[in-house]
């Protein structure tokens, strides 16, 4: 049974221990990470964002709004500002889901028998001491930019037990990068469409009675060895981080352009055409990692000696999220479209300038294909009954002839 779940009981986990949960909204396909502090306390990371904020997208994000209400636990939800690294109580952690512990130092086969990612690692753990002061120090100075891919809730867990990060992340072609984080769910979601590839084209390459069985073959052994060779104890571009080099080795440091850029690869490319599936994924990741403030409301007032605390913190907010919500969708539009699109410091603003320059465009397109297949349904339609026509008049004549 040991290798088929990680499920502890509370009295079961100690201090330092990485531990985790599935997520009921995200149907249990996605998990939640932490290191376990003691005293019913848990340190873990999520998007960054405002606990005000009304776009809870992400799953990770999804015990803050307990954490605002929490009686248990007074401090529940403490982060530093601008940081995606909390304190919360383990309640509020676990939600209502069970809670897992992730295993480290395991065996070749025992990572390979396991169906999902994000349970185990073939790397070893630090002690106790080592993990505790890292993930302390994290939840003082943050651990960077959140990112699906690459800095994710089980990356933060993982560095902290282990001291590994994949370096490489801002020229991973150079380096050799896969291009995914140590997260082993997120190898996982990169496995299964690569298995789904290498063993559909397996299944054309052998006889009819085995082709069932060499697919099922190809796709398990493809995924697991993605899975594999993604593992932090197995890879060749993770090197030893202290924590207090951490930011200045990572890139972190005022580097939010990289971060736009990591998150926004999911996101199609505005060529002109689409615009519609684009501002839908704009909106979409902007809202995922919090950062769509400056997209729902208006500019607020700016500072001044006599704002309070909340207006502070509001325009702050919209300033942050204002700044990185242009980079955002400059990011993700074709180079020749950019250089004709007027400069603007309103991220709102911008985004109504390329909605009426390309809504019309994206129109006119979609007519031009509509009148182009509208046209070759009519052919599809009125082939039958020309050929009937045809039939009739060939009937008639050779019916007159025959008389």
């Amino acid at each position: 049974m040991d290798v088929l779940t990680n499920r502890v009981e509370r009295s079961e986990i100690k201090r330092g221990d990485h531990i985790y949960t599935y997520r009921a909204l995200a149907l249990y396909s996605y998990s939640h990470h932490g290191i376990f502090v003691g005293g019913n306390r848990v340190v873990h990371f999520s998007p960054d964002g405002n606990l005000n904020s009304s776009s809870w997208i992400s799953s990770d994000s999804s015990f803050c709004k307990s954490a605002v209400i929490c009686s248990s636990y007074p401090e529940c939800g403490f982060r530093q500002p601008n940081s995606g690294v909390l304190r919360s109580c383990l309640d509020c952690f676990l939600g209502n889901g069970f809670l897992y512990r992730f295993k480290y130092g395991v065996s070749g086969s025992f990572f390979l028998a396991q169906v999902r990612g994000g349970t185990c690692s073939i790397a070893n753990s630090d002690p106790p001491e080592q993990v505790i002061h890292r993930t302390m120090y994290l939840l003082q100075s943050g651990f960077g930019n959140y990112g699906v891919l690459l800095n994710n809730c089980e990356d933060f867990a993982l560095y902290c037990k282990t001291g590994l990060r994949v370096v490489g992340g801002r020229n991973r072609t150079e380096t050799g990068n896969t291009g995914v984080g140590g997260s082993g769910q997120t190898s996982s979601f990169v496995g299964v469409p690569v298995a789904a590839v290498v063993s559909s084209t397996l299944k054309w390459l052998v006889p009819i009675p085995v082709r069932m069985a060499a697919a099922a073959v190809g796709y398990a052994g493809m995924y697991c060895m993605t899975r594999y060779a993604n593992d932090i104890g197995v890879r060749e571009d993770v090197m030893k981080v202290a924590v207090e080099d951490l930011a200045e080795n990572m890139g972190w440091e005022g580097n939010e352009a990289y971060f736009v850029q990591m998150n926004s690869v999911l996101v199609p490319i505005l060529d002109g055409t689409n615009f519609t599936e684009w501002s839908q994924q704009v909106r979409f990741h902007l809202g995922f990692l919090d950062l769509d403030l400056a997209l729902r409301i208006n500019k607020p007032h700016a500072i001044t000696k006599s704002s309070n605390a909340k207006e502070r913190v509001m325009y702050k907010s919209w300033e942050r999220s204002n700044r990185l919500s242009i980079m955002f969708m400059r990011n993700t539009i074709e180079s020749n479209i950019n250089s004709v699109l007027p400069e603007c410091d309103n991220a709102k603003e911008f985004f109504k300038t390329v909605k009426k320059r390309f809504t019309t465009v994206e129109k006119r397109f979609q007519s031009a294909d509509n009148c182009f297949y509208g046209r070759a349904r009519i052919r599809q339609h009125l082939t039958p009954m020309l050929v009937f026509l045809w039939v009739i008049i060939v009937s008639v004549v050779v019916g007159l002839w025959l008389k």
